[in-house]
């Protein structure tokens, strides 16, 4: 740690100009900064005189620029022509534009002996690195050449281009040369900090500031670690005023920028991000506190292209909350350094997860994984999608298709749960020093398990479906019976609206399952092809039901005789239907590690599922032998026949169904 007592042994009496020099020249920094907003939304209102807009006088005042006339600026600019635009009071803009600079490079000057502080060696190795004495003022003179602005304050895109432009690879500007410099400014107020509190460099505060700043580092502290190797999070704290500035670095992108404002106990948060949807994710983590948040302000950068002016934008929100006390103040401020470290690469990794969830459902995954302390850089440092790629390839025999979305192939609610899992696994494991590839094995097992999970929902549905082909079945012939014993053929008809209503609902089972497998996946065609087999099954049997009751129109048809004609081929369906019941139930338990037992009980369905069709081919053939010798009437014969085919192929469908649900459990049986 740097004490203070060190710095005045070393600068002597004058010690405190220096860094009130540094103090001056980062206060300068946000108002050069407000400026530059201000000459990117006049242009943005001249372009589009309809677009909302904010005057900014909250940012002014946040600035420290005191002088009104500027909250007229924006609204009264105009477009004169496609390369023009009167920006009101841009000369006197542009002077304090000029005098902020002028402000924020006095630190920097290499005259040293201006502050006394030449027997320093450090200050001035800082000094020498910055390179500011060749290259800065360099730039700066080249770039006030090219600025064009008559005595009317008519300005040409290019001039308002070479003053706001962020784009670096598009050429320099004023407010690429300020960053610069704001940098450099970072880098020496932390070299001539007096002290480090928690990790921030900190000089000119009040022993109340001090315990602001240590419970922001605390909370900054406290999930740090979460970035891993990642850059970012440097943080500095100076006195400007009446106010406590808290200012942390993130990451390194120029546009993304926190600063912390406390005045008493009222704290102003300003956050810029060019994303939108990381500023609204990070205000979402502030549920808990009453913050009062301004419109979120949208700006534009602009830059050259070959077809003139292009504009790049980023957003600004603030964020003000007024604290009970100083308690707290500190619990807030607590809580504000523990945020920050999930905003960085927030962006990256809410693209990975869009691979396999909806994008508002990768929100809400980070915004869980934010609020648990989990975190997403460890998911990424883990390869972030390619984790989840890999354990799909390695714990299922499915051939799913790379860029589809997990949650269509396991379901959104499973997809949500497992990539909150994966999350926090790959945090807690690695901040614990875990092996990766445990953590991949992890992952990949909780994969399996889904997959298994979500197979055996389809199970599910095939079973349902199965248990409405034995209620059926057990209809068409328990009707026969019961029209034999009563007489008549009422039981048939009412057989036949009951049968329908079955049909309708193992249609309706059909439409679920292809609703829950749109996907391509080796698993879901065999599943479907069972279903769709089954549901064959169904309509056949629902035929047969239709056909029986036509058979009341031939009153020299006895009911004994319809009996003794397809009572046994009506038994073999029914006990063909429960077999098949059967083998799908036991299907639910077939994978690696069942017993012998499980696995016999089911081939040994399979295998009475064969049989039982083979005896319905030699029922059948005898049937129609006999439909050909003694059946004369035309009408009678081709509903009998009617009949016969469909029992038959019903029994048939089923055999098929079953030879497919084996093929998927023998092949559960190989997967490791």
């Amino acid at each position: 740690m740097i004490h203070k007592t060190e710095i005045v042994s070393e600068l002597g009496i004058q010690e405190l100009l220096f860094p009130k020099a540094v103090n001056d020249a980062l206060a300068a920094n946000d108002r050069i900064k407000y400026f530059f907003s201000l000459i990117q939304i006049a242009k943005q209102h001249a372009d589009d005189p309809n677009e909302m807009f904010s005057n900014l006088a909250d940012d002014r005042y946040a600035s420290g620029v005191e002088d009104k006339r500027f909250d007229t600026v924006i609204s009264e600019s105009t477009k004169i022509d496609s390369n023009h635009y009167y920006i009101a009071s841009f000369r006197l803009i542009l002077d304090q534009i000029f005098i902020c600079f002028n402000i924020m490079t006095a630190p920097l000057i290499t005259k040293t002996q201006k502050y006394d502080i030449g027997k320093d060696r450090r200050i001035v190795s800082v000094l020498k690195d910055s390179k500011f004495q060749s290259s800065y003022f360099n730039r700066y003179e080249t770039l006030k050449k090219q600025i064009r602005i008559d005595e009317n304050d008519i300005v040409s895109a290019d001039s308002i281009y070479i003053i706001t432009s962020g784009k670096r690879e598009k050429g320099d500007s004023l407010h690429l040369l300020v960053m610069d410099i704001h940098k450099a400014l970072n880098k020496l107020q932390t070299d001539i900090s007096e002290e480090l509190i928690g990790g921030a460099s900190v000089y000119g505060v009040t022993e109340e500031d001090k315990n602001l700043v240590k419970s922001f580092m605390k909370g900054l502290d406290e999930t740090a670690t979460l970035k891993f190797e990642h850059e970012g999070l440097g943080t500095t704290a100076t006195r400007s005023g009446e106010n406590l500035i808290i200012q942390n670095d993130i990451g390194t992108t120029d546009a993304h920028v926190l600063v912390v404002r406390v005045n008493s106990i009222t704290t102003t948060l300003t956050y810029t991000d060019i994303h939108i949807q990381r500023l609204l994710f990070f205000q979402s983590l502030f549920e808990r506190y009453k913050i009062k948040w301004n419109d979120t302000i949208s700006k534009k950068i602009s830059h050259s292209t070959r077809g003139g002016i292009a504009d790049e934008v980023y957003h600004m929100g603030i964020g003000v909350y007024n604290a009970k006390d100083l308690t707290d103040l500190n619990e807030y401020l607590f809580f504000l350094g523990s945020r920050i470290v999930f905003l960085i690469d927030w962006n990256r990794a809410r693209k990975r997860l869009t691979r396999f969830v909806k994008k508002q459902d990768s929100v809400k995954i980070l915004k869980w994984s934010a609020d648990n302390n989990y975190g997403h850089r460890a998911f990424l440092r883990m390869g972030g999608e390619q984790l989840i790629y890999n354990a799909i390839e390695q714990s299922t025999n499915s051939a799913i298709r790379y860029g589809q979305q997990l949650d269509e192939i396991i379901g959104r609610e499973r997809t949500v749960e497992f990539i909150k899992f994966v999350l926090e696994v790959c945090s807690q494991y690695l901040i614990n020093g875990k092996s990766e590839y445990l953590v991949r094995d992890i992952v990949r097992a909780k994969l399996a398990g889904y997959f298994h999970t979500a197979e055996q929902d389809f199970i599910h549905v095939i079973a349902d479906h199965a248990s409405l082909l034995v209620e059926i079945a057990t209809g068409v012939r328990d009707a026969l019976i019961e029209s034999i014993h009563e007489g008549g053929y009422e039981y048939l008809r009412r057989n036949l609206s009951r049968a329908r209503q079955w049909e309708t609902k193992a249609d309706d089972l059909v439409n679920r399952f292809r609703t829950m497998a749109k996907r391509s996946t080796t698993a879901s065609k065999l599943f479907q092809q069972i279903l769709l087999r089954a549901d064959d099954s169904a309509d056949s049997l629902e035929e047969s039901a239709f056909f029986l009751t036509l058979l009341q129109d031939h009153d020299e048809i006895q009911l004994q005789i319809l009996y003794d004609l397809f009572g046994g081929i009506l038994d073999t369906s029914l006990h063909t239907c429960r077999e098949y019941l059967k083998a799908v139930e036991n299907a639910k338990h077939i994978y690696r590690g069942s017993s012998q037992e499980e696995i016999e009980d089911f081939l040994q369905s399979i295998d009475r599922i064969i049989a039982l069709e083979h005896r319905m081919d030699e029922e059948n053939r005898v049937l129609i032998e006999l439909l050909v010798n003694k059946i004369k009437e035309f009408k009678q014969f081709y509903i009998f026949s009617e009949i016969i085919k469909n029992i038959e192929e019903a029994t048939d469908s089923l055999m098929k169904a079953a030879l497919t649900l084996r093929e998927y459990a023998l092949g559960n049986l190989m997967v490791a």
